[in-house]
């Protein structure tokens, strides 16, 4: 097993803040092991990771937090103006959302604030989405943004 994260010197900017992150990790190393090996025991096809989301799920409601999702793949409804989803509409113009966004995933104190977080942000500039939340979804962070080269 290799030598505990907290054994080496991070270097600067923000040392102290990433010591932090190397003890939670070496803290949760068991069950990030664990995660990480009920994962690659059951593959799942990329973009239908469905057990494998409901694992990583599990484990952060463990600790406190939610995960909420917004995206258009795999969507069983009729689409828009260049296949945008009539589900989410640009609230400037009431319109479907064209964007080269297709999914927010997005964590925050519950599921509810997360899913709505999500939903809101969808498809904005990374750092408008981030003032966003920032001003409007105390605790609620931006993890992953998939987008397609448009």
């Amino acid at each position: 097993m290799p030598a505990a994260l907290t054994t080496t010197q991070p270097a600067g900017p923000f040392a102290e803040g990433k010591r932090r992150i190397a003890a939670a990790v070496d803290g949760a190393r068991a069950e990030i092991l664990d995660l990480s090996h009920r994962i690659h025991a059951n593959p799942e096809p990329a973009f239908e990771e469905h057990r494998a989301a409901a694992w990583c799920a599990e484990v952060l409601a463990a600790h406190g937090f939610a995960v909420g999702p917004a995206g258009v793949y795999h969507l069983a409804c009729e689409t828009g103006p260049a296949g945008s989803p009539l589900h989410l509409l640009d609230p400037a113009t009431a319109e479907p959302r064209v964007t080269p966004v297709r999914s927010v995933t997005v964590t925050a104190p519950t599921c509810l604030a997360a899913d709505a977080a999500a939903t809101a942000v969808f498809g904005m500039a990374p750092e408008r989405a981030a003032r966003l939340l920032q001003a409007r979804a105390p605790g609620a962070r931006i993890v992953r943004t998939i987008a397609t080269d448009a």
